[in-house]
């Protein structure tokens, strides 16, 4: 799933590299056991790649696991495309960091490189209890039977409404397809030279089919995931009540949104979001909004996408054992979890900590039932190509109207299919 995020870096790191030109290598700690801070205990670097109100939040957590103990002392780093700068760094065997706070999608393909660390004797040596983490996560940070990392957050997509709107109209949330569907004709609104004005519902990033293909029922593929499967008639489904809103029904017009934020203004009855723009919309004057589980489909199947983030530890570390210790401290205990999503909105990997009564206010408790039946993307190393090279832009090709829905699942499947081969 998209997981757009804000970015920044430790005041106190920045300067010590200087200007922003130079490279992350000339920051990085020697091999061993880590360097020496100024108060004597070890650095340990941790990149993430969040910055912003999201980077305030993480130094937060930080702060607090650097005054708890005095062995370690975590610096964080804020990285943009991490992967491929741990690939560099890797090769150059030089500015590795410690430890990273990883998109999980991205494991099967790096850890079958050979960057990562498989963690498995640190857990057990520890006891650390991975029946507290939601399971799901968990196998997304697994490969060939080796757990590469803890999960650190999880995330899902829910329907965000207006309440106001939907007050007015005499509806309530949709909780089918079906539902979905009356409630955003009803909610939209076109002027007289049919220029849309307020839209029923956003219909326009395709990288949500697979929300919406477990919803239909079908898979995204094959049993021993060796082939794609969305090419399937629940597939087809998907894509045929796509067109429907788009092309008959004509709740929502590509490219309406571009540059604005229509449901903060009030113009937007209904979209799929996540956590991370809880405290956004929070923050709008007027604005009164809440949030449903992903309504079911035709044949009343649930469906929900899990994404977030893990703590790996890449395989050069320099510091193996500090960036261990913070990874086990701010995923196996319940309160970071929950400090964490107090602070920015983000919802703990820590499955143990959503008992929390926070999480059980109105906003939070539709993401705590979708998490419930959320599934991964396949984990087979090729997928990630497969739906951010072939299966997204085929789907781009049909929301466009540049080609139909047989052909879009078609082309997919056939691009996709021969990347798994070569994966």
């Amino acid at each position: 799933m998209r997981r757009h995020l804000s970015r920044s870096v430790k005041v106190a790191l920045v300067i010590a590299c200087g200007l922003l030109g130079l490279s992350l290598t000339a920051c990085s700690s020697p091999a061993g056991s880590g360097s020496a801070s100024s108060s004597g205990s070890q650095s340990v670097t941790v990149w993430g790649p969040w910055t912003g109100a999201d980077q305030a939040a993480v130094q937060q957590l930080v702060d607090e696991y650097n005054s708890s103990q005095s062995k370690y002392q975590v610096v964080y780093q804020y990285v943009d495309q991490v992967q491929q700068k741990l690939l560099t760094n890797e090769a150059a065997k030089s500015g590795i960091p410690d430890a990273i706070m990883w998109d999980r999608y991205s494991t099967s393909l790096y850890a079958s490189k050979g960057v990562l660390q498989p963690l498995d004797d640190l857990i057990a040596q520890d006891k650390v209890d991975k029946s507290v983490f939601y399971q799901e996560a968990l196998q997304e940070l697994t490969y060939q039977d080796k757990t590469y990392g803890l999960p650190l957050t999880v995330d899902t997509r829910v329907i965000f409404y207006n309440k106001t709107l939907f007050t007015q109209a005499g509806l309530t949330p949709p909780t089918t397809w079906d539902q979905l569907e009356q409630a955003a004709i009803a909610l939209t609104q076109r002027d007289a030279s049919g220029k849309l004005t307020q839209s029923g519902f956003a219909l326009e990033d395709a990288g949500l089919f697979n929300v919406w293909c477990l919803q239909a029922g079908c898979q995204l593929v094959n049993s021993d995931q060796t082939a794609t499967a969305f090419n399937s008639p629940q597939g087809l489904s998907v894509l045929d009540f796509w067109g429907k809103l788009l092309f008959t029904d004509k709740v929502y017009d590509l490219g309406w949104a571009s540059g604005s934020d229509p449901f903060a203004a009030g113009t937007l009855a209904m979209m799929y979001d996540g956590p991370w723009d809880i405290g956004k919309y929070n923050a709008v004057s007027g604005l009164d909004w809440g949030a449903v589980p992903p309504p079911t489909g035709p044949t009343g199947d649930q469906g929900a996408i899990m994404g977030g983030f893990g703590m790996v530890i890449p395989t050069g570390a320099p510091n193996t054992a500090g960036g261990w210790d913070f990874t086990k401290w701010w995923t196996t205990n319940t309160a970071q979890g929950v400090k964490f999503a107090q602070l920015d909105g983000w919802l703990p990997g820590n499955q143990k900590a959503m008992d929390d009564p926070f999480f059980q206010s109105d906003t939070y408790k539709p993401f705590v039932q979708a998490l419930e039946y959320a599934k991964i993307r396949p984990t087979v190393a090729g997928y990630s190509d497969v739906e951010n090279l072939v299966l997204t832009p085929q789907i781009q090709k049909f929301m466009s109207g540049e080609q139909d829905a047989a052909t879009t699942l078609s082309t997919a499947q056939s691009q996709g299919d021969s990347i798994l081969e070569l994966g």
